[in-house]
């Protein structure tokens, strides 16, 4: 009489080990860029651009099977943490460069020209001389090689401009004559400048007809001077 021996159950196969995940990688080094991208003062009014791409990145990293997910994990937080520092860092520009532009304006100190006293000749009614017109200068100094950006104004009887250049090379000036006709009244100048991230400080100063009639200095990184004034 035979016996049957029963068959061994098959040993369970090994796990196959995760492969690498390169989605993950890339969100990771483009949450990096983002959080670069974002602490940057006018650079993170684009930062969500590569935030948002580590996070989408981050996502697929995580869904693939099989995955490391590591690197997707850290790429997906970047880019949440980047998208936060770019709203914080846009806001407090945005409302450091028009408090600065609402203060120079409020602060500006109007004041008329003052009349030539009239000459009367042969009983005949004297007239008052034209008020003659001049030459106004805008001047910004920084340690660094450039300004962030720089935003004048001038403001008189006939009407106002206001311009702004960014990124400028260091020292920035530009000069322009006022017209007669737009001094009648009065005139307002107005300057604001911010430092870039490797400056240390910066200057401002108007001068009109060769008279200095605003002078400020700021210092730290991305500082704020506003120099501002009228026409005496």
């Amino acid at each position: 009489m035979s016996t049957s021996v029963p068959a061994s159950a098959p040993a369970p196969a090994a796990p196959s080990p995760k492969q690498k995940n390169g989605v993950g990688l890339a969100s990771l080094i483009v949450g990096a860029v983002a959080v670069v991208f974002a602490i940057i003062p006018i650079i993170s009014f684009i930062a969500w651009l590569p935030a948002l791409a580590a996070i989408v990145l981050g996502i697929v990293g995580l869904v693939l099977k099989n995955r490391v997910r590591g690197f997707a994990w850290a790429g997906l937080a970047l880019g949440v943490v980047a998208w936060i520092i770019a709203i914080v860092v846009s806001a407090v520009s945005l409302f450091g460069v028009a408090g600065a532009v609402s203060e120079s304006i409020e602060n500006a100190t109007v004041a008329p020209i003052t009349p030539v006293e009239e000459s009367s000749g042969d009983g005949a009614a004297a007239e008052a001389a034209p008020v003659a017109g001049g030459n106004l200068v805008y001047e910004v100094t920084s340690d660094a090689a450039t300004v962030s950006n720089v935003t004048y104004l001038t403001a008189d009887s006939t009407g106002s401009s206001t311009k702004q250049d960014v990124d400028v090379a260091a020292p920035w000036k530009t000069e322009f004559a006022v017209d007669d006709a737009g001094m009648f009244d009065f005139s307002v100048f107005s300057l604001v400048a911010q430092a870039d991230e490797t400056a240390t400080s910066v200057s401002c100063k108007i001068t009109f007809n060769g008279e200095v009639i605003s002078e400020q200095t700021s210092t730290g990184q991305f500082a704020v001077v506003t120099c501002s004034g009228s026409t005496q």
